[in-house]
């Protein structure tokens, strides 16, 4: 099983986890941390070790982060080095999200790969490819 944490800035992880279980169900168990401005770093890194704590040692873990340079992410990398089962992404959207949740079976790096490769074909400006 993969346990699934996205952590980002202000409540975008509670509305984006709230879209996916529009979509998919809430059978998930996606957990979020929403990260507000009195929130530290130590505070942030706290609750990160404490959803991992939470999961089965076994089990997959995947941190997912709004922005690359951004204080989660920051916060989330530290833990890679801590467990080999610690998985962290960064990008955060809505398709990246339903593919990471939809695809259970495939070797977790395999997937990761693949996933983060097709949420960088999604990202489209439009207005330059309408026909003129």
């Amino acid at each position: 099983m993969r346990n699934i944490l996205v952590l980002t800035h202000g409540n975008f992880a509670q509305g984006i986890v709230s879209s996916v279980e529009v979509i998919c169900g809430s059978d998930f168990g996606i957990k979020c941390i929403c990260v507000g401005v009195e929130d530290s770093l130590e505070t942030v890194s706290d609750q990160i070790k404490a959803f991992l704590v939470a999961c089965p040692i076994n089990e997959e873990k995947i941190i997912i982060t709004d922005i690359s340079g951004g204080s989660t992410t920051s916060a989330a990398i530290h833990f890679v080095n801590d467990d080999n089962k610690v998985y962290v992404i960064t990008g955060l959207n809505l398709g990246m999200l339903l593919e990471i949740v939809l695809n259970q079976e495939e070797d977790v790096v395999n997937a990761l790969t693949t996933i983060t490769e097709n949420a960088k074909q999604t990202i489209l400006f439009l207005n330059s490819m309408m026909p003129k």
